[in-house]
């Protein structure tokens, strides 16, 4: 089934059917059919305009499409482009494909089940699809630091963690430096780092990620990465536990930059 997705604002705004007052709401979806023709409808009508907005706004759209057995979609983003005045095409674009793209994730590691069928997406022009390949490649990144957030603490160690960083990075222009060993630790002046790997049976490893693309000032991330933080001999109540192999958010935020 192939769908239209259509953006709506006013009450007054032309389309094949008879607009309600509900369809225009912000972030509500409704699903039309005119004759042989299917619609799916987004509220636009709201005050503030970021490009958070946008984004909702494409997530919102695939979460709607996801209800349905879906095989091609098309979108115009006429509409966004005439609401959302104080942005560029790209940047409207690819702000709606980032939240399509990041709506569509899910944790399936583990699960034993078929594999969902790919949507055709038809964007309208090839400038648009290389929008949409932008905000696939944003987006892909976030994926990849949640999964690595999802992953169990007994299956995500330092030492798995490792080299799935330099899997991530093999065949690309990021230089992986690992410190292994409390020798080295040490050595650069990372005594926090080899005290706390004291208290775990897995030795702490430090990843060092170099990208050398400009001869511009050098730029500097550092995101802590403990895989499981029980704060010390299990200090933290048992309603914090299933966070605790979360505490290495920080240092997935500098790994997808």
């Amino acid at each position: 089934m192939n769908i239209n997705v259509v953006m709506i604002e006013n009450l007054d705004e032309k389309a094949p059917f008879i607009i309600q007052k509900q369809m225009i709401f912000y972030g509500r979806t409704h699903l039309i059919q005119v004759n042989n023709t299917f619609y799916l409808t987004v509220g636009m009508n709201k005050t503030e305009k970021t490009m958070e907005d946008i984004r909702f706004l494409g997530g919102e759209t695939r979460k709607a499409i996801d209800t349905y057995d879906i095989t091609s979609v098309s979108i115009n983003f006429d509409r966004l482009f005439k609401h959302y005045t104080s942005y560029s095409n790209k940047d409207i674009v690819v702000s709606f494909m980032e939240g399509w793209y990041l709506a569509g994730y899910s944790f399936l590691t583990y699960q034993m089940r078929e594999p969902e069928h790919e949507v055709s997406l038809q964007l309208g022009t090839q400038a648009y699809e290389y929008y949409a390949e932008v905000a696939r490649v944003r987006a892909n990144a976030v994926c990849i630091a949640r999964d690595l957030c999802n992953e169990p603490a007994n299956k995500l160690t330092p030492n798995t963690y490792v080299k799935k960083i330099r899997s991530i990075f093999h065949d690309s222009p990021v230089h992986v430096e690992i410190l292994e060993s409390e020798e080295d630790l040490l050595k650069h002046g990372l005594e926090a780092t080899a005290i706390v790997g004291k208290g775990s049976s897995r030795s702490p490893k430090f990843a060092v990620l170099t990208l050398k693309n400009s001869n511009a000032s050098h730029i500097g991330l550092v995101g802590k990465g403990v895989t499981f933080d029980s704060g010390g001999t299990n200090s933290k109540i048992a309603s914090d536990i299933g966070e605790m192999k979360m505490d290495m958010g920080g240092q997935l935020l500098s790994l997808e930059q």
